[in-house]
């Protein structure tokens, strides 16, 4: 049995669709597809009853990205695009659904009603009776949804399928059982606030050294929501912040120390923006872009010794060699025995050591600065090597 969804997009405010509600610079709808997509959903139905031209193209968006969505107008049109044997996550209008809740329902072999006790914080989802509300999701079969669709009329689609489940007696399933973040629903800007605000969270608890979680990060932030609303996919961001890294490489050989400044103010931010964009999309950053960097930020240390050359002779050489050296060897102790996410933040990292060069550069002393970072690399590894002994 396949496992397909219907996302209900119905519903409308003062501000407009509530599937075109932005969280974290993109529409809800863009979110709820990811979601379900990630879970391995195929066919995603969104059920808007009346299209309109914004939640057309947002969908065409989606589907040019190659993920199986596909926009209907029609309850007949909407059961048709599912098998009766089809399992069917039913997604209600304006719900943010968290992975956990869409990897528990897609787990089921039975059909389920999501539900929330009836409470103060919960007066915003529908009511299913005097102690329960519904929390957007259900679990059903594409003969429920096409016997529903046959006598809907004029009434909502999402609503009388959710209504004939509670009637048949459908199990209802605590949210609790499914664990994951306490379900949101997002008609307005305002409704979509706490979801802003874990998107932050989590991004700031990402960071992996000191300088971008206490220094960078609120124009990082902004940047990122800049970002967010624009066609540019992540690998992009990342490929822009390696060419500037390659670029500094070019500056700290021969050029004058406020290119360093420049090319390096840029190189700070493009792999940060890449993962608060890829995070709102709901992908996974890939493994080579954090190896290219590591690879760039030894080619920077070479670099530096090249500048440093007629200051100290070829003992530059040595020094970056051994800054490279202690360099690679706390990344490969961090990987084998993590040092925990607190104490990891000053530890070498390739960012805290670009700054350090250019303010090194900007001062005129790139010797000096190439052996303070051969010891810096040096300390972080004895760190993390006394430790593991």
């Amino acid at each position: 049995m396949a496992l397909g969804a219907l996302i209900g997009a119905n519903g409308e405010s003062e501000e407009g669709r509530h599937a075109l509600v932005a969280l974290g610079g993109r529409p809800l709808i863009d979110l709820q597809v990811r979601a379900l997509a990630a879970q391995g959903v195929a066919p995603i139905v969104v059920y808007p009853e009346m299209v309109d031209v914004e939640l057309e193209a947002a969908v065409m968006r989606l589907k040019g990205e190659g993920l199986p969505v596909v926009l209907v107008g029609d309850a007949l049109e909407a059961a048709a695009r599912f098998s009766r044997e089809d399992r069917l996550i039913v997604l209600g209008d304006g719900i943010v659904p968290a992975p956990e809740h869409l990897a528990g329902l897609a787990g089921l072999n039975r059909a389920a009603v999501v539900a929330l006790p009836d409470a103060k914080d919960s007066e915003n989802f529908e009511r299913i009776d005097l102690e329960w509300r519904w929390a957007g999701l259900a679990l059903t079969s594409g003969e429920g949804l096409r016997s529903t669709a046959k006598m809907v009329g004029d009434w909502d689609l999402v609503s009388t399928l959710l209504r004939r489940m509670v009637q048949a007696r459908v199990a209802l399933m605590p949210i609790e059982e499914l664990g994951g973040e306490a379900p949101l629903r997002v008609a307005t800007a305002v409704d979509a606030q706490p979801y802003e605000d874990r998107l932050r969270e989590a991004a700031r608890g990402d960071r992996r050294d000191w300088l971008s979680r206490y220094v960078l990060f609120p124009v990082e932030q902004w940047l990122s929501d800049q970002a967010a609303g624009l066609s540019i996919r992540p690998p992009l961001w990342q490929a822009t912040g390696l060419v500037a890294l390659l670029l500094i490489m070019l500056a700290l050989a021969s050029g004058p120390w406020w290119s360093v400044l420049g090319v390096g103010l840029v190189a700070l931010f493009p792999d940060l923006v890449a993962r608060q964009v890829a995070r709102r999309r709901l992908q996974a950053e890939q493994p080579r872009w954090p190896r290219w960097r590591r690879w760039a930020s030894y080619g920077l240390l070479g670099a530096l010794a090249w500048r440093a050359l007629p200051e100290m002779g070829l003992a530059a050489f040595s020094a970056a060699g051994v800054a490279i050296l202690f360099a690679a060897s706390s990344d490969l102790e961090r990987h084998r025995r993590p040092a925990g996410p607190r104490r990891s933040l000053w530890l070498w990292h390739w960012r805290p050591m670009l700054l350090v060069m250019m303010i090194g550069v900007a001062i005129g002393e790139a010797g000096r600065t190439l052996v303070l970072l051969a010891a810096l690399a040096a300390a972080s590894f004895a760190y993390l090597h006394r430790r593991e002994g």
